[in-house]
């Protein structure tokens, strides 16, 4: 993990959302790992370039999945999309979205839904983030 970037684990979704609004910018060098997503397909930038086409285009769909589940308290299926983000996110170490996605598995699980819609907004900025990033640091790999 970057040593400049704090850890978004020991942090709290409502702490997170400060650090989001104050301090986090529109630079996306920090949103994700590649050098460590690149270790992890064995150094193969067109696999990597595959798996970050998986992740540009689930996790609309995804989020949507999750909007729908908070709309109708359906504690299963939010857990399961939040958990297929989190398994996408963590391809390229994209902590932020891990850790809200985690979240929101757990209170689907525990079918708790206060305070799900800000976390959802959250959540959805910062999977647009890792988009950006994806397509700014990690797409150009595969076409050079």
């Amino acid at each position: 993990m970057n040593s400049n970037r704090s850890d978004p684990f020991s942090e709290s979704p409502k702490r997170m959302s400060l650090v989001d609004q104050t301090s986090r910018s529109d630079d996306t060098t920090d949103v994700i790992n590649v050098s460590a997503a690149l270790a992890r397909m064995g150094g193969d930038a067109g696999l990597l370039a595959d798996v970050a086409g998986f992740f540009l285009e689930d996790a609309p769909e995804l989020m949507s999945q999750m909007r729908v589940a908070v709309r109708d308290q359906r504690g299963a299926e939010l857990a399961h999309a939040a958990h297929t983000l989190k398994g996408l996110a963590s391809n390229f170490d994209a902590v932020f979205v891990q850790k809200l996605a985690a979240e929101l598995e757990s209170r689907g699980f525990a079918g708790r839904f206060e305070g799900t819609d800000s976390m959802l907004e959250e959540l959805e900025r910062e999977a647009g983030r890792v988009e950006q990033a994806l397509k700014e640091h990690v797409l150009p790999l595969h076409r050079s």
